[in-house]
C-alpha cells in the first residue's frame, strides 16, 4: 500500500481532491471579499486571511460552468494553496469532506479523449481517483488553478550549459 493523504471537498457535483502538502490553510468562517476593478474574471475578488491578501477564484467560472453571484461577506469554506512561490490562490467550496488517503492503484489518467485541453483542464485535473463506493475524485493539480493560458506541447529541445 503505497499512498497520499488529499484534502476532499465538494463544488457543486464535483468531489475534488488536493494533495495535503499543496493546502495552506482552510476557512470556514465569515471572510470578507472585496472586489478589485482591474482583476480577470477568473477571480472574484481579494481577501485578507492572517494578514496576507489572496486572491479568491471563482471555480466555476474556471471549469466553463456558469459562475455564482457572490456577495462581498462569505460565510463559505474557502481553502488556500500555495500555487508558487510567492503566491496564494483562495477557493470557495461548497462543502469540506475531509482528509482521504488514496492508495495510487486507485488513481488512473484523465482521458485524453476528451477535448479538455481549454483553458489547461487537462493539466488542473490530470488524475481521477475512483473510491471503494464507486465515487470518482478530480484530483487538482494547484499550479494550473490560476494559469488559463495554453501551454506549448512540445518545448523543443532542452539547452545544456
Amino acid at each position: 500500500m503505497n499512498g497520499k493523504e488529499y484534502l476532499i471537498s465538494r463544488v457543486a457535483n464535483l468531489h475534488i481532491g488536493v494533495y495535503c502538502r499543496d493546502v495552506c490553510n482552510i476557512f470556514c468562517k465569515e471572510i470578507r471579499i472585496t472586489k478589485m476593478f482591474y482583476q480577470n474574471d477568473l477571480y472574484i475578488g481579494v481577501a485578507k486571511i492572517n494578514d496576507h491578501i489572496v486572491n479568491i477564484i471563482d471555480f466555476e467560472r474556471r471549469i466553463g460552468e456558469p459562475s455564482r453571484t457572490y456577495s462581498g461577506l462569505t460565510k463559505e469554506n474557502i481553502i488556500v494553496f500555495q500555487t508558487s512561490v510567492d503566491q496564494q490562490l483562495g477557493l470557495i467550496v461548497d462543502q469540506i469532506i475531509g482528509l482521504k488517503m488514496i492508495e495510487h492503484e486507485d488513481i488512473v489518467k484523465s482521458s485524453n479523449n476528451f477535448n479538455n485541453h481549454q483553458e489547461n483542464i487537462h493539466l488542473l485535473f490530470p488524475d481521477i481517483a475512483k473510491t471503494p463506493d464507486g465515487k470518482l475524485i478530480h484530483l487538482m493539480d494547484v499550479t494550473y488553478l490560476g494559469n488559463t493560458e495554453p501551454v506549448p506541447e512540445d518545448s523543443g529541445d532542452l539547452e545544456f550549459f
